[in-house]
């Protein structure tokens, strides 16, 4: 009995102690569990932190730029006010030896009657020397001259010129035609200097209309939107103004229409024309995911920008077409590695480079770019797999599902549209409730999945007439 005693009790202990250690088991994994989502947390925080940090350089970048282009300006207007000064006072000269040699041969010589407006010419020339002198004496802050002797010069000439006329005609005709000589070069800017610098100052206004930053030039406009194929060759410079600005018009057109910020709304016009996707399908994306708004973040999710790219996805579209809008040092760096999970995903070794690449979400040009491109090639495998016509609910699965959930959806609702949309597709079911439930919460069928969409997609809000 005492040996069927101790072996209860060893046996009790045993269980207690089986016990603990199933605890202790339990609470490493939930350990494990917490230090694996701190984890995740400090990634995900870290990705956040370079991301403002490329943004701050950018931002500073941009910030020097505007410093250095203002330091220019201000260093060229004042070399022309420079060369302006010292033209009026080259100006000034020449007006006083004309006037002095007309003053003189009008006391030398007694000429006929000459007329009133001539008289008046004569001593308004005079007039116009001593207030050029006496202009550029007080803008140099020098004294002033002594303007008596010219003016009884002008009162004594006013007098001759009364009864004195046809011989100082001729002086006044060769004095006329040296004066001109001598300085309409030097006053009248040359009319190909004017016409060019107001052509610059145009293009630059219609660059920032379209969202081009001060350091982007023509070059960025003609690389964008009039790419070379090959064997084409390179647009002409007038070929180039013509289409800035057809587009800068476009845009001011645009801008009066939807009432939204020019450069967004360039930026999807420009999307639409490098892949075809049409111009009211990127307009009805970008005001279903984040309400035109360049900058917007999804409070769920690390999407962000026009068209909320998740980083994940975001680099996919890099890796595919980044080469084709100037993106090669990124998309060249791009590598797929297996998470936990065993999920090939895509990354920058370089933790700044991969945080500016994720910074590019906030560029409205790039990311409706990237996001043309990315319906375009879903619109292919959607054109390959099913035998239908495909309108922009169907393209707009294919954003909301992947290429591949949508070809699956588009079967079901061929073959039952009566089954219950979130049995096929839990997952997004789970995250998008309003979608897959109605406002009592009572499960949507396909079909009625498929309504919810054309309801937002199939609209004739952003009708476009333009050929884009």
């Amino acid at each position: 009995e005492q040996d069927a005693r101790q072996l209860a009790d060893l046996q009790q202990q045993l269980n207690v102690i089986s016990s603990d250690r199933r605890a202790a088991q339990v609470r490493a994994e939930t350990l494990e569990a917490s230090l694996a989502e701190a984890q995740a947390r400090q990634q995900t925080a870290e990705h956040h932190i370079n991301s403002l940090e490329a943004r701050l350089d950018e931002t500073r970048s941009q910030h020097e730029a505007g410093l250095e282009l203002t330091q220019e300006n201000l260093l060229r207007l004042q070399s022309e006010q420079q060369n302006l000064l010292a033209l009026q006072t080259d100006l000034a000269k020449t007006f006083h030896e004309v006037g002095k040699q007309l003053l003189d041969a009008s006391r030398v010589q007694a000429p006929p009657r000459m007329s009133r407006l001539q008289a008046t010419t004569m001593a308004g020339l005079l007039f116009l020397t001593g207030a050029l002198l006496s202009g550029l004496l007080m803008r140099n802050e020098a004294p002033a001259i002594d303007l008596t002797p010219l003016q009884t010069g002008i009162i004594d000439l006013k007098r001759l010129m009364k009864t004195h006329f046809e011989s100082h005609n001729e002086l006044l005709k060769i004095l006329t035609d040296t004066l001109n000589r001598e300085t309409v070069g030097q006053v009248s800017p040359a009319p190909e200097s004017a016409v060019s610098q107001r052509l610059a100052e145009r293009q630059r206004a219609d660059l920032a209309l379209l969202g081009f930053t001060a350091d982007e030039s023509l070059s960025d406009f003609r690389a964008l939107y009039m790419p070379a194929t090959d064997g084409e060759a390179e647009a002409t410079p007038e070929e180039v103004d013509a289409v800035l600005g057809y587009y800068a018009d476009l845009a001011r057109k645009d801008s009066r229409k939807y009432q939204l910020d020019s450069h967004v709304l360039a930026a999807i016009r420009l999307a639409s024309k490098r892949t075809g996707v049409e111009f009211p399908f990127l307009m009805e994306l970008a005001a279903t995911e984040s309400n035109f708004r360049p900058a917007a973040r999804a409070s769920t999710s690390t999407a962000v920008g026009l068209y909320q790219f998740k980083e994940e996805t975001w680099l996919d579209a890099i890796s595919a077409y980044g080469e084709r809008y100037g993106l090669e040092q990124y998309s060249q760096r791009i590598e797929y590695m297996a998470d936990s999970k065993g999920v090939m995903q895509p990354a920058i070794n370089d933790p700044k480079l991969h945080a500016a690449a994720l910074g590019l979400r906030l560029n409205a040009r790039l990311s409706a770019l990237l996001a043309a491109e990315h319906a375009r090639s879903n619109m292919r495998q959607l054109n390959s797999k099913l035998d239908r016509t495909l309108d922009r609910t169907d393209l707009y699965l294919t954003h909301f599902f992947g290429a591949r959930g949508a070809i699956s959806f588009l079967r079901a609702l061929a073959e039952d549209p009566g089954q219950i949309a979130g049995e096929i597709f839990p997952g997004p079911a789970s995250r998008n409730r309003s979608i897959f439930q109605n406002k009592a919460r009572k499960p949507r069928t396909v079909a009625e999945v498929y309504q919810l969409f054309a309801r937002k997609f199939n609209t004739s809000r952003y009708r476009d007439s333009e050929p884009g």
